[in-house]
């Protein structure tokens, strides 16, 4: 099995997608793909970084979570990508590391 860098799947990341880079269990980033391709050595990756998996993953909350006392999205700044009823869903792609 041949292993891939950060630096590697970063180039295959759009930079208008969201992406997350979880490491030992703990998200150590999470922004735009741009941020993660064009930053990444300010962000304080080396790129050389092994990637041992990789997920589409869909952040559902609803609109008013504040007010409901529900768990938050994972970004509580951005704007919602999609909105059905009171749903915001939002996708990342999870990078770990």
């Amino acid at each position: 099995m041949q292993q891939v860098t950060l630096s590697a799947l970063t180039a295959l990341i759009s930079s208008s997608e969201r992406a997350r880079v979880i490491k030992n269990g703990a998200v150590v980033f999470a922004d735009w793909g741009y941020y993660l391709k064009e930053c990444y050595q300010e962000k304080g990756f080396t790129g050389d970084e092994i990637v041992t998996d990789f997920r589409a993953h869909l952040d559902v909350a609803h609109k008013d979570w504040r007010k409901l006392g529900l768990m938050p999205p994972l970004d509580q700044e951005s704007t919602p990508q999609y909105i059905a009823g009171d749903m915001h869903i939002n996708m990342y792609y999870d990078i770990y590391i």
